[in-house]
């Protein structure tokens, strides 16, 4: 079941990032796909976005080498240039095994998450979002719904940012708290300008990854898709994505060995 929520947030994610992408850079137009599943039925150009998410898996499936992510983000990375949240990503994979939902009481593992999201985005409000995301992120690994798992996710982040960092990041904690009360948070449209915050709305409002995937895209557009993808595809697995959604995925056979390779090195800690 890991290895089906791991390839489903990779998958996820990947379909995501597609959902803003110019008509051209696919086989058949992607705008397709923001309206109906199976609206493309050939692989894609791989966008920069899903480039880098993969060398942040390969580089973890060795353990966590800081010096090694930056090498392998080196080629195609620009700080500010991308959303943090790609980068993260395969780090919820890496820390669930030993962590679990727990991720937020190691100072250890928040800390290699801060790590990872400034060496593209180094602001505190992107540090407290990638932490509440892997936060979340395990949670539905570990099989808890969206709601539980976003309220749960978003509590522990903040026990940590306040027991842990003092005052460092009190001014961002304002602004994310409201997300415990999913029922409220849910209720209040999105602007659609912070794509981390119209994920998580979509999550929680949708009950599907096509609903939600769709609906970020909407509100938000590619980076939204993408993290609202990723969330989904965990949830609800890889076979809830659209088979021809999922054959428009580039780079299909590297994100399956990756998994793989994932799943076996999170075996040795599980």
């Amino acid at each position: 079941m890991l290895l089906e929520r791991m390839r489903g947030g990779l998958y996820g994610f990947a379909v995501g990032d597609l959902l803003e992408w110019p008509a051209g850079a696919c086989g058949q137009s992607a705008a397709r796909m923001r309206q109906e599943p199976g609206g493309c039925a050939a692989p894609c150009a791989a966008p920069a976005d899903a480039s880098l998410t993969l060398a942040a898996m390969d580089s973890l499936c060795g353990g966590f080498d800081m010096q090694d992510l930056v090498r392998r983000f080196s080629p195609g990375w620009q700080p500010g240039a991308h959303s943090a949240l790609p980068r993260v990503l395969p780090l919820a994979f890496f820390l669930f095994p030993s962590a679990g939902t727990e991720v937020a009481r190691s100072p250890c593992a928040m800390e290699r998450i801060h790590a990872v999201s400034a060496l593209t985005d180094a602001r505190p409000d992107s540090l407290v979002a990638c932490g509440l995301y892997v936060c979340i992120a395990c949670g539905l690994l570990a099989g808890q719904g969206t709601e539980m798992a976003v309220r749960q996710g978003v509590l522990s982040a903040m026990r940590y940012y306040l027991e842990c960092e003092g005052g460092r990041f009190q001014r961002e904690l304002r602004r994310w708290v409201e997300m415990a009360d999913t029922q409220t948070f849910a209720g209040r449209a999105p602007d659609g300008t912070d794509a981390f915050r119209t994920a998580v709305h979509c999550l929680l409002c949708t009950q599907t990854y096509p609903a939600c995937v769709q609906s970020a895209a909407r509100l938000g557009g590619r980076p939204a898709a993408a993290a609202a993808g990723s969330l989904a595809g965990i949830a609800y697995g890889e076979a809830s994505i659209p088979a021809q959604w999922r054959m428009c995925i580039p780079l299909r056979g590297e994100m399956d060995s990756l998994c793989a390779k994932m799943y076996a090195f999170c075996a040795l800690y599980a």
